[in-house]
């Protein structure tokens, strides 16, 4: 930015580069619920021995709980495929990454449309997570 610079500038600005981590939060939280209703300590064992739930696992670990075509169908999202939703799980992760380490100035909008729509079908899953609009608890 240069120039005079205005409160709305920077709200925008502000908009901008903290989305992405309101959407990652987001989509982790529910992620981490629908997964906690499903998966107990003996499967996430499986992935991890160290760990004993779900909310103790990492993006990587999901894949690995979820690449199982047994504990996918534990889950019982049958309108869901299985190869397909762990291939946008890795490219979520990929991003995940690239925002949580600050390996880039701004996301790519494909980045952020492939957040927007990974939350949204999280969303059919766990739609009774009471988030407010900053994708924060109520």
């Amino acid at each position: 930015m240069s120039g005079i610079v205005t409160s709305a500038d920077l709200a925008g600005e502000f908009g901008a580069v903290a989305r992405p981590f309101f959407t990652l939060g987001e989509i982790e939280r529910r992620l981490r619920r629908c997964l906690g209703r499903v998966y107990d300590e003996a499967d996430v064992q499986k992935v991890h021995k160290k760990k004993m739930s779900v909310d103790e696992m990492m993006f990587g670990e999901y894949i690995r709980l979820l690449d199982n075509e047994e504990r996918w169908d534990k889950l019982g999202w049958p309108l869901v495929d299985r190869v397909h939703f762990i291939g946008l799980l890795g490219r979520v992760k990929d991003v995940r990454n690239t925002v949580m380490h600050f390996n880039a100035p701004s996301l790519k909008a494909e980045q952020l449309d492939l957040l927007d729509s990974f939350v949204s079908m999280l969303r059919l899953y766990d739609p009774d997570y009471g988030a407010t609009s900053m994708g924060w608890a109520t």
